[in-house]
């Protein structure tokens, strides 16, 4: 699918498109924010659940919605804040929205769940359980609530506020049985 969005470590369960915005001139285009990307999409009528993340790199956007949305936003967002900008559908990833990894390395006691979002978020276990609670943890774009859940390697873990990464798996074992995980955070 062009503007993939499971490439970028999204689920694509309905259709999606990506938006790429970009300021008419580069020299009088101001730093946008976030904040100002979605007021824009927003005050064009669009309901916030039609428009997934928005990533923002220097002066430019792009951002995932749902497909039947993609037309009008493309067509209709001509101004973020005060700069006058152009917006169009994306046929393919820019490589420059290619995901960034970092590699982290936690040891935890067993392959758990809750063991794992505790190291990860740098909790402790008691903590981490509370997020479970708070529907505060993803596996692969779902909200998970047993923490006894294993994961497989490649299973995108999210938890809120702390960070999103892909589960690479087991590095080794130590002597005293515990595990060193591998993850790939993103950056």
């Amino acid at each position: 699918m062009a503007g993939d969005a499971k490439e970028l470590g999204y689920p694509a369960e309905p259709p999606v498109r990506l938006v790429h915005v970009r300021p008419l001139s580069l020299k009088f285009a101001e730093e946008l924010t976030h904040r100002d990307y979605l007021g824009a999409i927003l005050g064009l009528g669009i309901e916030r659940t039609l428009v997934g993340d928005i990533l923002i790199l220097e002066k430019e956007a792009w951002f995932f919605c749902i497909e039947s949305a993609a037309d009008y936003l493309a067509s209709s967002l001509k101004q973020v804040r005060r700069t006058g900008v152009s917006a169009s559908l994306c046929t393919e990833n820019p490589p420059a929205l290619r995901p960034r990894y970092e590699t982290v390395r936690v040891n935890v006691a067993s392959e758990r769940l809750d063991a794992l979002v505790a190291a990860f978020a740098g909790l402790s276990r008691g903590q981490a359980i509370a997020l479970f609670a708070a529907e505060k943890v993803l596996v692969n774009g779902r909200y998970v609530t047993d923490k006894s859940l294993r994961l497989k390697e490649g299973d995108i873990l999210s938890v809120r506020g702390y960070g999103k990464a892909v589960y690479d798996g087991i590095e080794r074992e130590t002597r005293k049985n515990r595990l060193w995980v591998s993850l790939r955070r993103y950056a």
